[in-house]
């Protein structure tokens, strides 16, 4: 769902340049770039302190409070 209506929600600000919308697209691709890079570690059997794990679920919340 989450994926669905974030794509939809990006086609809509850059065919209305909505700023605030450009500014939400921006968000989630950070906090997923960040989220991804953490999870490809974790595949990798990579140690990775729980503090990022932390760090990654607050962006995430963070960021659903701010959609």
């Amino acid at each position: 769902w989450h994926h669905s209506t974030i794509l939809m929600l990006a086609w809509l600000s850059f065919e209305l340049a909505d700023p605030l919308w450009a500014r939400m697209f921006v968000l989630n691709t950070f906090v997923h770039t960040i989220m991804y890079f953490y999870y490809a570690l974790k595949a990798l059997k990579i140690n990775v302190p729980k503090r990022i794990a932390m760090v990654v679920t607050t962006l995430q919340l963070l960021q659903m409070a701010t959609l």
